[in-house]
């Protein structure tokens, strides 16, 4: 997957090096529906890998046609059916399997491109030095589809594409208590419990303590913390 900010772009393919332009002595993904982000050329571009694959789904179709063409002809001529019709099954498998994974790739790097690109951008914004523990509930809010042949992001409820607009999400995250204590310039305050500040319980998991709970372990039992962040992430 396309990461949204680089140090260099040295090393990336010649055809990836347009899709970033430098900012700040950093070079940055440009992608449309992310904010302050606007790039009619890159629309073009994933606008052309979306005519790649109806091209790809045409050749397919094209390989399955040939391979019954090819049987109904062998038939005809009454030679071995059962062996051509094995052969051109299995070339036609083959190609099938070929066709999937580019297709795959196409649709992995046009999500990356948009909701990946989208999802770190507001991460970032809302969450701060969080980002990267806060970004998989951002991710799992966005997805994209094809409009007017360009990507659009779009935001999710119950699963759903919704009228939300990026702006929505982000005020949503901003003032929900359950994410309160992640959000840049929150005002949330640590657990009011009994016990040790930062303390651990055993056998809890990084989802058994809420927000505040977690800030307060972060702030004074940082190695803790990281070993509650790790082990969530192996888990999920």
């Amino acid at each position: 997957m396309l990461k949204f900010q680089l140090d260099k772009i040295d090393d990336l393919d010649d055809s990836l090096k347009p899709l970033y332009e430098e900012k700040d002595g950093k070079f940055v993904l440009k992608v449309d529906g992310v904010p302050q982000q606007k790039d009619d050329g890159l629309a073009e571009r994933l606008k052309k890998l979306e005519d790649n694959n109806r091209e790809l789904l045409s050749e397919k179709k094209r390989a399955q046609d040939a391979a019954e063409k090819a049987a109904l002809d062998a038939a005809k001529k009454g030679g071995d059916v059962e062996a051509l019709e094995k052969s051109w099954n299995d070339k036609l498998t083959q190609k099938e399997t070929e066709l999937k994974k580019q297709i795959e790739e196409r649709d992995a790097m046009i999500s990356g491109l948009t909701v990946g690109s989208a999802a770190a951008s507001l991460a970032a914004e809302i969450f701060g030095e969080h980002a990267d523990l806060m970004l998989h509930h951002v991710t799992q809010r966005l997805t994209y589809e094809i409009s007017d042949g360009k990507p659009k992001v779009r935001v999710l409820e119950d699963g759903k594409p919704s009228a939300k607009s990026l702006d929505d999400l982000k005020e949503e995250f901003k003032t929900s208590q359950k994410f309160a204590p992640f959000v840049v310039g929150s005002k949330a305050t640590g657990p009011g419990g009994h016990g040790k500040p930062g303390s651990v319980k055993a056998g809890k998991k990084f989802t058994d303590y809420s927000g505040a709970e977690l800030v307060d372990i972060r702030r004074n039992n940082p190695s803790e913390y990281q070993r509650l962040v790790e082990e969530h992430r192996r888990t999920t």
